[in-house]
């Protein structure tokens, strides 16, 4: 058998000498890691102070911690010290890593305070600013950024004032976000549009970059310069706003004190509307009840209202249009004076018993109030407003009716306290005749045109009967009216029968003048004391400036004038004839 001699392998120098290059080379790396690593801090502050210095930004800080995954700071404080623009007591920063390079997962903050103002529809945090990108002008959108916040606040000077909005929750703040947001101002300026105290906690979720807000939000008053004013106001808000936080749309519910708009008050205000919109106009659907109310010369114990709203914040407008009731109406004492008082100014003629029976039926349907209904348009602006009552219904508890039907129906205008009637009414029931009117009027204050059919009146033994009464617009602005009235009626120490008058007249700015001419007059019997006379016709002239008048705020005044009268009849058992050149009668 042949023997091999098995020779040993040996070596190589130059693998021995990788080998021992790579040793060295890992334990200068581990060497390296472990030194860096233990003045990690030292190197991630220097770098830090090094970019702040770069963006021109003054910042203090702690770092608590510098590691692969998670950053953490605490008692950082940005801008001037004596003034900063945010202060934070704990923040940590985890950082995620991909193929694109590291960037920013989740940021918690805790106890943050913040300084900012709001100008040109941007926001301004002072110093941040200079750490954010630059703006792409753009509207302003909310960051896609994780966060989780607690106990962080910030203060905002803007155009409407200052705001101070405390913030707590967690999510992405441009979708995904759920958290708490309080906001309180002394005194928010939106146009003409003050907003007193306002103060609101409510619930916020973002998603695709629309805020929703949903909670209650009180006030202590809002006013729009001296024509619109609510008391105490109080909201359960849902609310969702636009990327920009410039509109919103939602709902709510709503209470308030009182509410004032031009020279009308509501008390015990609540109920629900809808709204969508900006500062500029904002819209929606709403219905509204309260308790006692006054506008213009009408008050009420109870009104609800259904329709539709639109407001200007910035303006101070207000539009409503809707369907309106109203319990337990009545007319202001004062009004109701005037016309009660130029009735009871005949008392002593032969019209006195159907005017006083008129006046205390304006009396009484004042006094008892009733129900109404209507169709409601309300406009209200700068210095300036009207309502207008359509498709009026009023039911009065003393029995009378008032109904309008067709045409633009009652206007009330302020300041000026103007009243205007377009279209056809019906009165009855109540003590007061039945009568029709169809009328027009161009414009709140001006002459009427129309025409009207009073149903004949009887009371205290007097009848009075009207032809068709016509209305017309007069050259100086007012109205001119016509008709003829047959009444019969007593007088102190007599009777007259079948007088017949011509009526022509007007009314308005000087008011009111019955007439102005001579007329030709007559009555079919006339008892004075025992004198007993026959059928006549009397041509009739003014002595003063017409037959009848009053004017504004003055008392009824009037005197005529017999020319040429002729007479004929009995004085007890005897016959007479009577004649005279001139006769004169005053009241």
């Amino acid at each position: 058998m042949e023997e091999y001699e098995i020779e040993p392998v040996r070596r190589r120098p130059w693998l021995r000498g990788w080998r021992l290059v790579l040793a060295l080379i890992l334990t200068a790396l581990l060497g390296a890691f472990v030194v860096l690593w233990s003045i990690r801090v030292r190197l991630a502050s220097d770098y830090i102070d090094r970019e702040l210095a770069r963006r021109g930004v003054q910042a203090t800080y702690d770092v608590k911690r510098i590691g692969f995954g998670r950053q953490i700071f605490e008692n950082l404080v940005i801008g001037d010290p004596r003034r900063p623009d945010a202060t934070a007591r704990h923040v940590e920063v985890e950082i995620l890593l991909g193929w694109r390079g590291p960037r920013v997962g989740l940021i918690t903050a805790r106890g943050v305070r913040m300084r900012g103002r709001v100008q040109g529809g941007r926001v301004s945090l002072g110093q941040i600013d200079r750490l954010l990108p630059p703006p792409t002008g753009l509207p302003f959108r909310l960051p896609d950024q994780r966060v989780d916040v607690a106990d962080a606040a910030i203060v905002l000077d803007t155009p409407a004032g200052r705001l101070a909005l405390g913030l707590a929750g967690r999510g992405n703040l441009s979708d995904g976000f759920r958290g708490r947001l309080a906001g309180v101002a002394r005194e928010l300026r939106l146009g003409d549009c003050t907003l007193e105290e306002p103060r609101a906690d409510v619930a916020v979720r973002v998603d695709s970059l629309r805020p929703s807000l949903a909670g209650p939000a009180t006030l202590a008053s809002v006013r729009c310069g001296n024509d619109l004013a609510v008391a105490a106001p109080a909201f359960a808000l849902q609310a969702t706003l636009a990327p920009a936080l410039d509109e919103w749309r939602g709902a709510t519910t709503f209470r308030a004190a009182a509410l004032r708009s031009g020279p009308h008050r509501t008390q015990d205000v609540s109920g629900r509307l809808t709204f969508a919109g900006d500062a500029g106009r904002t819209a929606g659907q709403v219905e509204v009840h309260s308790g006692a109310a006054a506008v213009g010369a009408f008050s009420a114990g109870r009104t609800a209202f259904g329709g539709s709203y639109a407001l200007s914040l910035r303006r101070g407008d207000l539009a409503l249009n809707g369907d309106v009731r109203a319990e337990g109406l009545t007319v202001r004492d004062s009004q109701v004076r005037g016309i009660t008082g130029a009735l009871r100014g005949t008392e002593g003629t032969p019209l006195g018993p159907i005017a006083m029976a008129l006046a205390a039926a304006v009396e009484r349907a004042a006094r008892a109030g009733g129900e109404a209904a209507a169709r409601l348009r309300l406009v209200n602006g700068r210095g300036f407003g009207a309502f207008r009552l359509e498709q009026l219904r009023f039911a009065g508890r003393s029995g009378v009716r008032v109904a309008g039907v067709g045409g633009q129906g009652l206007t009330y205008s302020w300041p000026g306290g103007k009243l205007r009637l377009d279209g056809e009414f019906a009165l009855s029931g109540g003590g007061f005749p039945d009568a029709r009117f169809r009328l027009r009027q161009a414009r709140p204050g001006a002459p009427i045109e129309g025409v009207g059919r009073i149903a004949p009146m009887a009371a205290g033994g007097a009848r009075l009967a009207l032809a068709e009464l016509r209305f017309a617009a007069s050259p100086g602005g007012g109205t001119r009216f016509e008709t003829a009235m047959r009444l019969d009626g007593p007088f102190h120490g007599g009777r007259v029968t079948g007088l017949t008058l011509p009526l022509r007249g007007r009314f308005g700015r000087g008011g009111f003048v019955l007439g102005e001419g001579c007329v030709a007059a007559g009555f079919e019997a006339l008892e004075v004391e025992g004198l007993r006379l026959g059928r006549s016709r009397l041509p009739l002239c003014p002595t003063g400036h017409a037959l009848g008048w009053q004017e504004p705020g003055g008392r009824l005044q009037a005197g005529a004038e017999l020319r040429g009268p002729r007479f004929a009849g009995r004085l007890g058992q005897a016959p007479v004839a009577l004649a005279a050149e001139r006769m004169r009668v005053d009241l």
